[in-house]
């Protein structure tokens, strides 16, 4: 991931000004279990960041800046069509890395300004942790509406101690049939292909039985025609 103007999503300028395109690596694994209607999950991540400096800045270089994320989650099938879960996790937070400063601190009977080499230590001593809970309602039709609610609470809010924070969302979902398109401007998701196949089978079905049902009217035996198939 690179970003032109920020390192993981911090910017400076000035005094404090770093370079740009600093680039960062990172690597996620998720693992599920699941026992009869409960769902465990875990997602891990790291990143390693290189950032660059420019001259003229008091940041005179940066270790590689290594970051960390995690979450952990349980959801509860309440029915075919709800659940509801809760999570627990610590967005990405800088676990590991230094930046090297030349800090003026005294100036020479000459007027020279002397300058003392400081390291800086960014690791984040007051990690953001949250608390999430949601509710998730589904139709029992892919035509049908979907609602989530979910509120989150936030500790140490953007790493600053003790500042918390609390969200609250509703999210509503429907899928209209023209979304699907028309003519021979059709949309190939695996959604409107499912309509369209379940449309031309409710067609054959409502054929057959409308058969049957003239085959009746005109006198016809009903275990002839597979009336009981």
């Amino acid at each position: 991931m690179g970003e032109k103007n920020t390192w993981l999503g911090n910017q400076s300028s000035g005094a404090l000004a770093v370079g740009q395109n600093n680039n960062t690596q990172f690597a996620q694994i998720g693992l599920d279990y699941t026992q009869q209607d409960y769902k465990w999950s875990i997602d891990l991540g790291q990143g390693y960041t290189k950032v660059n400096t420019v001259d003229n800045s008091l940041i005179k270089s940066m270790s590689t800046i290594q970051s960390q994320s995690a979450k952990l989650g349980m959801e509860k099938t309440i029915d075919e069509t709800s659940k509801w879960g809760i999570t627990v996790g610590m967005p990405s937070y800088i676990k590991k890395g230094s930046a090297n400063l030349s800090v003026p601190y005294a100036t020479t009977l000459d007027g020279d300004v002397v300058y003392d080499n400081v390291k800086a230590n960014l690791r984040s001593r007051t990690p953001e942790r949250t608390l999430g809970l949601y509710y998730t309602e589904q139709g029992t039709t892919d035509l049908d509406w979907n609602v989530k609610f979910n509120t989150e609470f936030r500790n140490n809010l953007a790493g600053e101690s003790g500042k918390n924070g609390v969200g609250f969302g509703v999210t509503f979902e429907k899928k209209f049939w023209g979304s699907c398109g028309f003519g021979p401007w059709l949309n190939m998701k695996e959604f409107c292909v499912k309509m369209r196949e379940d449309e031309e089978s409710f067609k054959k079905e409502y054929a057959k039985k409308s058969q049957v049902y003239e085959d009746m009217l005109s006198g016809k035996n009903p275990e002839a025609i597979g009336w009981n198939k």
